[in-house]
């Protein structure tokens, strides 16, 4: 199962101009991806079934669980939302504009990361979803100070969800969260910039292992041999009907 949550302080999402927009691009890039491996995956497989070579892996054990599956999600909870909320919403005060320049920057990008995140915190539950708010399982409830809270939330949520998420991930910018973190064997943890090339790594892999299975596989006998087909429909003179005839038009 391919997938990546990554648990994050509020501060930490305005760690560079509109990344949080730049991240959720790429966590939506990178599930795509993973479904379509899965798609292929369940056609070979299908192919071989009908053919009797084998059955397909997941033949009877498929999950139908309605709602989202945030494989690819940016988790948060909900107090550093409302931080977050809360500075978005100083943006907007017109007291904002005798802010001082770093104060009124960092404004404008709490707001563009809320507005990032909000349509997918308040997206409806059949919704495709990027960023979610933790629950309550999902969150330590111990008062100790180290390690982090941010850190033992995600190692509670790695042990919660290893059944739908292969990794948890800790942005930070600070050494010493990084440092507990890093210590930790269930999760990983690294900056704006290390997540990033993460997940770009992880979208190369998937495409190189979809083409690894693509390879060799005889689709003509085992897909379109079986009515299983993408080919373009043709009526019964092979001309394609979805085709607007040619008009001409008058000298």
């Amino acid at each position: 199962m391919c997938g990546i949550q990554v648990v994050v302080q509020w501060q930490d999402l305005l760690a560079e101009d509109n990344f949080v927009d730049s991240m959720l691009r790429q966590l939506v890039h990178a599930s795509a991806m993973s479904a379509s491996l899965k798609a292929v995956r369940s056609l070979v497989e299908l192919g071989n079934a009908v053919d009797g070579d084998e059955q397909p892996a997941n033949a009877g054990t498929e999950d139908v669980t309605p709602g989202p599956k945030p494989l690819w999600c940016i988790k948060l909870n909900s107090h550093c939302w409302e931080q977050l909320t809360l500075a978005a919403q100083s943006a907007h005060l017109p007291l904002a504009i005798e802010l001082p320049g770093d104060e009124k920057e960092r404004a404008a990008q709490a707001c563009k990361a809320h507005q990032a995140l909000e349509r997918h915190i308040h997206a409806s539950s059949n919704a495709a979803c990027y960023a979610s708010l933790m629950l309550n399982e999902e969150m330590s409830n111990s008062t100790c100070k180290e390690p982090p809270q941010v850190v033992r939330n995600a190692v509670k949520m790695a042990a919660k969800n290893v059944a739908s998420c292969r990794q948890v991930w800790v942005l930070s910018e600070n050494d010493s969260t990084l440092a507990s973190a890093r210590s930790q064997k269930s999760i990983l943890a690294g900056t704006a910039v290390d997540l990033r090339n993460f997940v770009v790594h992880q979208v190369e892999q998937l495409r190189n292992l979809e083409a690894q299975i693509l390879e060799g596989v005889d689709f003509h006998h085992k897909v379109v041999g079986h009515r299983i087909s993408f080919a373009v429909p043709t009526d019964k003179h092979g001309s394609n009907p979805t085709k607007r005839p040619k008009t001409t038009t008058g000298a």
